[in-house]
């Protein structure tokens, strides 16, 4: 399918477009190397000028995610961006969810572009609580000061120092000092060395008395004995 798609795309042979977008897989878009295919072709289509066969293309693609993903995961930039500008709002967002990661950082920030402001607090307490800290840091100026505490806690539970580390100067005293008790509690040792040097002797004492893991407890009482 593909080579044969490529091939008359490159010809300008609507008809024989047509055809293959009829009869292959009885038009069953939900495959996403299929929707991959079609966008590829799309975009070739725009780049020779062919704009009647690039909207051949186009009509064919349902909006549906899968093809952004796949896209994504590979790489094709010039796809990923053919197949935004066919899709709405919530689509985007789903994609961009599977594909955030340090690997595709510059996919994200594409898909980024095409997200509405008022969802930005929902993506950036998702990169924090998965540790896309490349989203986190992105986004950090573009959220309120309560979804940055918010997304504090949501990463220390998980233990992503990374993030919890771009956060902690946008973050008030008490959310830290109850995201140490968090990560105390759950035993993520890294995030408690972070954290318990922005807290007061108090919270340290909580946090040790929720800790259960033994380098937790031990991180956690020699800072307890140096501030007694």
């Amino acid at each position: 399918m593909e080579s044969a798609l490529e091939n008359a795309v490159k010809r300008g042979n609507r008809d024989m477009v047509k055809l293959l977008l009829d009869t292959c897989a009885t038009r069953n878009l939900n495959d996403s190397t299929l929707r991959c295919t079609v966008a590829e072709a799309a975009k070739n289509a725009i780049s020779c000028g062919d704009v009647e066969v690039a909207k051949l293309l186009l009509g064919e693609y349902d909006g549906s995610g899968a093809g952004q993903v796949k896209s994504a995961r590979k790489g094709k930039l010039g796809v990923l961006s053919t197949l935004l500008e066919l899709s709405d709002h919530e689509t985007v967002l789903d994609a961009l969810f599977k594909i955030a990661s340090p690997e595709n950082v510059e996919m994200s920030k594409l898909m980024l572009e095409k997200c509405d402001d008022s969802v930005f607090a929902q993506i950036f307490g998702h990169a924090a609580e998965h540790g896309f800290v490349a989203l986190v840091q992105r986004l950090l100026d573009r959220v309120d000061p309560c979804t940055v505490n918010r997304a504090l806690v949501r990463a220390a539970v998980r233990g992503h120092a990374e993030v919890v580390q771009a956060l902690l100067g946008r973050c008030d005293e008490t959310n830290i000092d109850f995201a140490l008790e968090v990560a105390a509690w759950v035993g993520h040792a890294d995030v408690v060395v972070m954290l318990r040097d922005r807290c007061d002797p108090g919270s340290v004492k909580n946090a040790l008395a929720n800790a259960t893991a033994m380098e937790v407890v031990h991180l956690l009482s020699n800072k307890k004995a140096r501030t007694a």
